[in-house]
């Protein structure tokens, strides 16, 4: 990913000196080559050096195009990140709620464990006291 990052770093480093070289070597041929065809101070003339720099508009609306959509590109990426890590609190928030829900009905099944073996041990005298009891009533009947 930084190979990436970096040639695209070159390749704009490359785009601007290049534009801001292409004035310079555009006067320069006008100045060598066609001096003697155009008039130095003519405002027509002028006119037409001025509009060698459409050619330049059209490459910085270019490379701000260019800029705008790895912008929106980035973006996107950091979008789905935050979801991602958004699914996955989530998801652990849902794990460490079931596992709090199993240890509340685990902790009530033992509460009730504990008190129905209490019932059961403080009644054991009363049932063996009953057994005897009727087992008595039916024998001397």
């Amino acid at each position: 990913m930084n190979k990436i990052w970096i040639s695209i770093g070159v390749f704009c480093c490359i785009v601007l000196a290049l534009c801001f070289a292409y004035p310079y070597l555009f006067s320069l041929y006008i100045d060598y080559y066609c001096a003697k065809q155009l008039p130095k101070y003519d405002p027509a003339t002028n006119g037409t050096f001025g509009d060698m720099f459409g050619g330049l508009n059209t490459v910085f609306s270019g490379l701000a195009f260019v800029g705008l959509i790895a912008t929106i590109a980035v973006q996107i990426n950091i979008h789905k990140r935050e979801i991602e890590r958004e699914n996955l609190k989530r998801e652990e928030e849902a794990r460490e709620a079931k596992v709090k829900h199993d240890k509340f009905i685990n902790d009530k099944l033992k509460y009730l464990l504990s008190l129905f073996k209490r019932v059961v041990e403080s009644n054991k005298i009363f049932i063996n006291d009953v057994t005897r009891e009727s087992v008595h009533r039916t024998v001397s009947v």
